[in-house]
């Protein structure tokens, strides 16, 4: 070996990376599992500050702290495509994967699937779209979306996430949003110290959730989308 100091398990990374790098939309699952882990996209170079507190891994919890915050969807795109640190000075590499649906589920489409077909499972009754997507971003092995391979996901966000990281994120995927869209605070506007489960979201999962869905039909949309 010459050349650099990767070990050898990252450059078998490399080397799978590089291979399938042409494939576009049609990697294979095994082509995705055959990465242990995939590159961040670099971002503007610049010391770490100084470190905030983490979300950790209870969604329950987590949720009724981002009524105290105000999601900054701007921040959130530069956080999951890498531009910018977390308030725990890490960079992720959300992109790197839900920008390939072979991979994982697609981010435009994670809001409006929640609505339309996660809530709509027994497990999630009760739920809102920001607990399903929260719990999903700090404890992804809580469920998996089919047909995609469990363990891909990294399990460590609750430590590399702030609560205002995970509201500005949360704020970037719904400005995805056809059946619920996201409605920009107006300027200077303040949290509101109640829990984040606005009038369109609430009205957009009722009639979801309204609407007959059979077992086959279930399966068929949860089979057909990632959230």
């Amino acid at each position: 070996q010459t050349g650099g100091s990767l070990r050898d398990d990252e450059l078998d990374d490399l080397a799978s990376f590089i291979q399938n790098w042409d494939k576009g939309a049609d990697w294979t699952i095994e082509d995705a599992l055959a990465v242990n882990q995939y590159g961040i996209i670099p971002g503007p170079p610049g010391p770490p500050g100084e470190a905030g507190t983490p979300v950790g891994v209870d969604a329950a919890i987590i949720v009724p702290q981002l009524a105290s915050v105000v999601g900054d969807p701007v921040r959130g795109d530069a956080i999951y495509n890498g531009r910018e640190r977390t308030g725990m000075q890490q960079r992720l590499g959300c992109a790197g994967c839900h920008s390939n649906e072979a991979i994982a589920p697609p981010t435009e489409q994670k809001w409006d699937n929640a609505i339309n077909i996660r809530l709509q499972l027994p497990q999630f009754a009760g739920y809102t779209v920001e607990q399903y997507l929260t719990e999903s971003i700090v404890n992804p092995g809580a469920y998996t979306v089919p047909p995609y391979a469990s363990g891909a996901m990294p399990a460590n966000y609750g430590e590399q996430l702030t609560i205002q990281d995970m509201a500005d994120i949360l704020a970037y995927v719904h400005t995805f949003s056809t059946v619920d869209p996201y409605v920009a605070p107006p300027p200077g506007a303040e949290a509101t110290g109640e829990a984040p489960m606005g009038e369109a979201t609430a009205e957009a999962t009722a009639a979801a959730g309204a609407m007959e869905m059979t077992p086959e039909a279930t399966a068929e949309a949860t089979a057909a989308a990632g959230s």
